[in-house]
């Protein structure tokens, strides 16, 4: 995994999942987890996209319960994946808690063999309309740049 990004509007969620080359789905599974609530330590959703088909399901506490079938767009170009779920299928998304990860495995219809995690510990949280996709260190130096442009315009084109 490259970049990860997550959007939403009344109808739609979606994550990207840019990769290093082409999904290859003989080959991997990719999915996606979400988890809503605070404390929670068990996922409640998953996006699937393997060879045997994209679907959404549902952790029942026990095992994984099918929803729904997902669409899930292939860009070779950008060598990226795009999960695009209905929200009425997805209960919560509304809380101030909603965290997602993810994962792929080596091999089609697998869950066996993790072969990259995003984030590598804990989960992102999902804020509003973004997974955040710089690191946070960089804000200050983009901020601290803009400010310094704005002066510098700002004295530039002021009359003496």
């Amino acid at each position: 995994m490259v970049d990860l990004f997550y959007a939403t509007n009344t109808t739609h969620l979606f994550l990207r999942e840019d990769l290093v080359s082409s999904p290859e789905i003989n080959s991997y599974t990719y999915v996606v987890y979400i988890t809503i609530g605070v404390g929670s330590a068990e996922q409640d959703y998953r996006f699937v996209h393997a060879l045997s088909g994209s679907y959404l399901e549902l952790w029942d506490g026990t095992d994984w319960i099918f929803v729904e079938d997902i669409t899930v767009a292939e860009d070779d170009f950008n060598h990226s994946l795009i999960f695009q779920v209905p929200v009425d299928f997805i209960g919560g998304l509304g809380d101030s808690h909603v965290t997602v990860r993810f994962e792929n495995y080596q091999g089609a219809d697998s869950f066996q063999r993790r072969q990259d995690r995003a984030p590598d510990k804990k989960d992102y949280k999902i804020r509003k309309k973004a997974i955040p996709n710089i690191p946070v260190l960089a804000l200050p130096v983009f901020v601290g740049g803009l400010l310094a442009g704005v002066y510098l315009l700002r004295r530039k084109f002021t009359l003496p």
